[in-house]
């Protein structure tokens, strides 16, 4: 399924952490390193943009849905300012 994914979006290659229903966690790997350098395996390192403001997002969103926050309040009406 990662490998019809991949060439679905134009990705060579890939390295995903899965954890399974009984918390076995492990990590798969599909693809090349492009560009004739060989297949991806655990140890191949990616470039990787910067993933804190997506992160941070996919904590607050579960948040202003269960009505906690909003997301157009200012910050300074749920803490205190420093």
């Amino acid at each position: 399924m990662v490998a019809e994914l991949l060439d679905e979006h134009g990705v060579p290659g890939a390295v995903l952490g899965v954890v399974d229903a009984n918390g076995v966690a492990r990590v798969v790997t599909a693809g090349t390193r492009g560009d004739g350098r060989g297949a991806v395996d655990d140890d191949t390192v990616f470039a990787a943009a910067s993933l804190s403001k997506p992160v941070f997002a996919s904590g607050v969103l579960p948040l202003v849905d269960a009505g906690a926050l909003e997301l157009d309040r200012p910050l300074t009406d749920y803490v205190a300012e420093p």
